[in-house]
Formats: structure tokens, C-alpha cells, sequence
């Protein structure tokens, strides 16, 4: 088993003592023996950093680090990814959990198809007491396999935009390290589309593949988002954000080395799906509208 190809599983963490020892112990049980867990705390403050150190002692594939500078989430990943040894690369979050064959299946896949730069499972979701229930993101196998070109995959994504499973596939580690690191579209929102902007240009980069068994269970629980704003603040901030995504969006058509048609094309698609999410976005405060008017002639009654 040693002598496969060494496959780097990179988490960052940050006061994840709830569901770490639950993520820890579905990833050591894996099947695929020669992989290694590296740890990279987010200087964490409730009891993360005992439980990863008792881990670290009794299983040597463990590597845990505590990091010298609090960041965001994003800027953890683009940290963490600097520790993998691996051929392979692979994110995991502190809460989720895997099948015992999910490496050794999508090692197989990618492993056997060296054109492929990334490849991903079936997701479906876990929530907080452990109960499993489908994520509905099987239309994700059908759309993006391994008979898709680039182009379209990029195209097919800027409709899509949901980076669940994708961005928790099993990466080309140079790949992967070429494509950070992953970056702030604005200031009043930092973590949203950071990683919709980072699949976009994978999928620029590389074809993937799919394997359409689950094989990983994604935590559907309250991660502690702030409140909504004020409903005006809410949907001037999302036309901004939008007209800043397509920009992003167009800058990573611009750099990739499609064809000057593939490009146009794109490019047009990038504008026409500005205009798509703009009448969603449009959409949705006429329908908050519409119910707050009906609200307030209901309560006059």
C-alpha cells in the first residue's frame, strides 16, 4: 500500500471540538493506507487542539499544526495547502464524514485517467444528530464528468455555481496549489464565490471526473452566519457583488488558453448570466415586496 501515490487530506480548523473526532476517525478508517491529515488551526480556543494532539500521538499520519496568525476561512485554505507532501490533494472540513472507500474509488478514477485533474463523489448530507438524508446533487455527476470538455464545464459551472462536491474532490496537487490562491471578490463579503471563482478556474485548467456513489456526507447544520442586513443594503450589495463575480468570472476566461471562438463565447455568457442573476436578485425583492404589502393590509383589516 505504501508504495501508491501519497495523498495529502488538508484541514483547516477553527473551534471545530464538536464533530472533529467523528471526521478524524471516518478518514483514518479509509481503506487507501498511504495518505496523510494535516491539521492547521486557526488558533482555535475551545478543546480542538487536544483532541487533534491525541490523534497526531496515536496515528502517525497525522500532522498537526497550529498556525502563528488568526485568517478567514479562505485565507486557512490557501495556508494549509502549503503543508501538502502528496500527489494528491484533497479538503476536508472538521464536521463532515466519509465513506471507508471514498479515497481508494476516486484514487482509481483519476489515477487511471492522467488528462483528469480532478475528480468527485456523490455527496449527500448529515446533519447535526447524524441523521443522513439525499443533497440532491446527483444532477452534478450527470452534468460534469469525465466526456466533458473544458469549455463546456465552464460553461455548464457559470449557470450552476454551487461548489458542493466539487471543491471537496481529489485534486492534481499541482494542480491544485496552480490555482490559488483562492481570493476575495469584495470587502463586504469576503467568503462569498471564493470558491465558485476557484472551481471556475480549475475548471478552466482541467477536465474532471465523477463517481456517481456517495461516498461523503456534508454537515448541514447552523454555521453561525451573521443576520441578513437591511433589506435595501441586501440587494444593492448583491448587484454590486454579481457585476463583481462576472468581472472575476471574465478575467479567468481572458487568461485561459481557450480558443479566441470559445472565448467570445464565453465571454457573451459571462454578460448573459449577469443579467440572469440580476432578475433573480430583482425577482426575489418584488416577491419580499409584494409580501410585505400584503402583510401590512392584512394587519389593517
Amino acid at each position: 500500500m505504501t508504495k501508491k501515490p501519497l495523498i495529502s487530506v488538508c484541514m483547516p480548523v477553527f473551534n471545530g471540538q464538536r464533530f472533529l473526532a467523528h471526521t478524524l476517525d471516518s478518514l483514518l478508517a479509509q481503506d487507501y493506507g498511504h495518505f496523510e491529515i494535516v491539521i492547521l488551526d486557526n488558533i482555535s480556543t475551545d478543546n480542538t487542539k487536544n483532541i487533534c494532539l491525541s490523534y497526531a500521538k496515536k496515528d502517525a499520519r497525522v500532522r498537526y499544526i497550529i498556525d502563528d496568525i488568526q485568517v478567514g476561512v479562505s485565507d486557512g485554505h490557501n495556508r494549509v495547502a502549503q503543508y501538502a507532501r502528496g500527489q494528491y490533494f484533497m479538503v476536508a472540513c472538521d464536521d463532515d464524514v466519509y465513506e471507508p472507500d471514498c479515497l481508494s474509488k476516486l484514487f482509481e478514477i483519476i489515477d487511471n485517467n492522467q488528462d483528469i485533474g480532478l475528480v468527485f463523489c456523490d455527496v449527500d448530507l448529515i446533519d447535526e444528530n447524524g441523521i443522513r438524508r439525499p443533497s440532491g446533487s446527483s444532477k452534478y455527476c450527470l452534468f460534469f464528468n469525465e466526456n466533458n470538455t473544458r469549455y463546456k464545464n465552464v460553461l455548464l459551472y457559470m449557470y450552476k455555481r454551487w461548489p458542493v462536491p466539487l471543491i471537496f474532490g481529489l485534486f492534481r496537487t499541482s494542480l491544485y496549489k496552480q490555482t490559488l490562491p483562492f481570493t476575495h471578490i469584495d470587502s463586504e463579503n469576503g467568503e462569498r464565490n471564493v470558491d465558485n471563482l476557484f472551481i471556475l478556474k480549475i475548471l478552466s485548467l482541467a477536465r474532471i471526473a465523477c463517481s456517481e456513489e456517495t461516498l461523503f456526507f456534508y454537515r448541514d447544520r447552523d454555521r453561525g452566519y451573521p443576520p441578513d442586513w437591511p433589506r435595501n443594503e441586501k440587494y444593492s450589495y448583491m448587484i454590486k457583488h454579481q457585476t463583481r463575480l462576472s468581472k472575476a468570472f471574465y478575467d479567468v476566461i481572458s487568461n485561459s488558453d481557450f480558443s479566441a471562438r470559445q472565448k467570445r463565447r464565453l465571454k457573451m455568457w459571462v454578460i448573459l448570466n449577469w443579467f440572469y442573476f440580476f432578475k433573480k436578485i430583482t425577482r426575489k425583492k418584488t416577491r419580499s415586496l409584494r409580501h410585505l404589502n400584503f402583510q401590512i393590509q392584512k394587519n389593517e383589516k
